[in-house]
Order: C-alpha cells, then structure tokens, then sequence
C-alpha cells in the first residue's frame, strides 16, 4: 500500500489541482479501502514534517493567517512565488522523500 501512496503522490507532484491539498487529491484518486491507510499514514508524515502547523488536516502554514483560514481562502494553494504555496511543495516532497526511504528499508 505504501509504493500505492508514493505513486499518487507523484501524480499529485506532476499537475496539482490549484484549488485543494494534498488529502484531498489523494481521496480523488483513492476510492476503495486503501483510503482509510493512506489518510493515517499521510498525517503521519504530516507530524514529522519540520514546517508542521500543529494541524494534520492543515498542515501547512501559512505567514499571516491560521492554517484552516488560509486552506479556505487561498485560491492557488501551490504557486510556488508565495510562502505559503512554496510550503506545500516542500510538504509535498517530504512525503515523498519519507516514503521513499521507507519502501527502500523494507
């Protein structure tokens, strides 16, 4: 289920929809029973992440606002020439790079 996960996330990392994160994309391409797995196992290394708001549902944060705030009103939550959109990049290849090595020591 893990190599699953890390392939999603690299189809996310290909063409993210500008307008949601990371677990929702993923809920889009996960529609069985793995979905419940990859939602855990992503806010996992949610919690890891250095940049880590204190919020698994809003990860990232955001320099001005609370993260929840930020998710609802932002309009391209990936552009990449903003702070907070830089950030969801970052979070994004952290996950990847996480289980990357874990797939690797298995």
């Amino acid at each position: 289920m893990k190599a699953k996960l890390l392939e999603a996330l690299k189809q996310i990392r290909e063409q993210p929809d500008p307008r949601i994160g990371i677990c929702y994309q993923l809920a889009r391409k996960c529609r069985d029973e793995n979905a419940d797995y990859w939602l855990s196992k992503l806010q996992g290394l949610f919690r890891r992440w250095p940049q880590f708001s204190g919020s698994a549902d809003f990860p990232v944060p955001h320099p001005t606002e609370p993260a929840c705030i930020a998710y609802n009103s932002t309009q391209n939550m990936w552009d990449r020439r903003t702070k907070y959109g830089q950030a969801r990049w970052d979070l994004l290849e952290f996950c990847i790079s996480e289980l990357e090595k874990e797939l690797s020591n298995e």
